[in-house]
């Protein structure tokens, strides 16, 4: 039997547009088995749109953003801060585009360096 893997879509919007009005929310996806619980993109309302499906932000043991546009990496910090209870423990990965960490000609870091 093959291990169950869920896929819940917390918004599916892109783009200035879609983020702007929110008409189809952006705040990512989350991939979630026995192994894994994963915040693919946290844009806007990824936190409130988690606690509203029942999803726990503090059992994330992932984050994956990948780009800095914002309605991929909005909400990554407040998600980081539930994943490590509030920056107390040391637990989790984050997975990120160079640019969403370093920046680039383009964009500033979008992760603090605190996060």
């Amino acid at each position: 039997m093959s291990p169950k893997v869920e896929i819940i879509f917390l918004g599916t919007g892109g783009g200035r547009f879609a983020t702007i009005t929110q008409k189809r929310r952006t705040a990512g996806i989350r991939i979630i088995s026995e192994a894994l619980n994963l915040h693919l993109d946290p844009g806007p309302g990824a936190l409130v749109h988690s606690v509203n499906e029942g999803l726990d932000p503090q059992k994330i043991g992932a984050i994956f953003v990948s780009h800095s546009h914002p309605d991929h990496y909005t909400d990554a910090e407040v998600l980081i801060e539930a994943m490590t209870r509030g920056m107390t423990r040391k637990r989790g990965v984050l997975a990120a585009a160079k640019s969403v960490l370093s920046g680039n000609d383009v964009c500033e870091p979008s992760i603090s360096k605190y996060h």
